[in-house]
């Protein structure tokens, strides 16, 4: 009788550790799976920013070659001036 007992306890011991591990492995895949949400989410983000950013340098640079060709162009005026 005591066997039983014993031997039932250790049944349903061990179906608890194996439900309790199941439930682990089940939270650990949720867990990763926010996770790689979250990453992808960032990396969407970054790399909008990359972009919108290359846009700006590429204004930015050509806004700056118009200006270096202006003060060249006034430069010259100045030039053609002073003669």
């Amino acid at each position: 009788m005591v066997i039983n007992n014993i031997m039932e306890l250790t049944q349903l011991a061990q179906q608890g550790l194996a439900g309790i591990s199941l439930a682990l492995i089940g939270l650990s895949a949720l867990v990763l799976n926010q996770l790689f949400k979250l990453m992808g989410n960032h990396i969407n983000h970054n790399t909008e920013a990359w972009n919108k950013n290359t846009e700006a340098l590429a204004k930015l640079s050509e806004k700056i070659d118009e200006d270096i060709k202006a003060q060249k162009e006034t430069a010259e005026a100045l030039r053609c001036l002073k003669l």
